[in-house]
């Protein structure tokens, strides 16, 4: 592999380790939300964690017990920090975009059976779609890895400095 196929590879990496630092900032800010119930919320965020934060904002009001609430806001957390350890790794170990990918493949399909299990609202086709988008950067971004893994590291390393010098 030349050194524009690898610069080409690692700007697909590059992009797939973005679009996750979205998700874990979204996701964060997402969860600040449900916590103030602001009524707002932003699209490109993982469901799961969300989802457990909301049960156990529920548990909480349900038996008046506040322990539900911290248990659903740490296990939320503890989601987002999974995607943020898979974001901070992938840097130096580049087969952590797969656990990235096996992770938001079944926050995808959790997120589907969440829509399909509550009321239905056209808004969630929107959340899907954004779904859909993560799962197609973090595909290219499996990809590009693979086409990485057969090259020459010290050609990878090279293209590397290369490309930190000129951004």
């Amino acid at each position: 592999m030349d050194s524009m196929a690898i610069k080409y590879q690692l700007l697909k990496f590059r992009s797939a380790r973005n679009n996750l630092l979205l998700v874990v900032a979204f996701t964060t800010i997402n969860l600040f939300f449900a916590a103030f119930e602001t009524g707002y919320y932003f699209l490109f965020s993982a469901a799961v964690p969300q989802a457990l934060f909301g049960i156990g904002s529920g548990l909480a009001e349900d038996y008046q017990n506040n322990a539900f609430l911290i248990a659903g806001a740490i296990l939320a957390f503890v989601g987002v920090g999974l995607y943020l350890m898979c974001w901070t790794l992938a840097k130096r170990w580049r087969w952590f975009i797969l656990v990235a990918l096996i992770f938001f493949s079944i926050d995808t399909i959790l997120c589907i059976l969440l829509i399909f299990i509550g009321e239905f609202d056209i808004f969630f086709l929107l959340d899907i779609a954004c779904h859909i988008w993560v799962l197609y950067y973090l595909i290219v971004g499996v990809m590009a890895w693979s086409k990485l893994s057969g090259a020459n590291q010290s050609d990878v390393d090279a293209a590397m400095t290369d490309m930190s010098r000129r951004s």
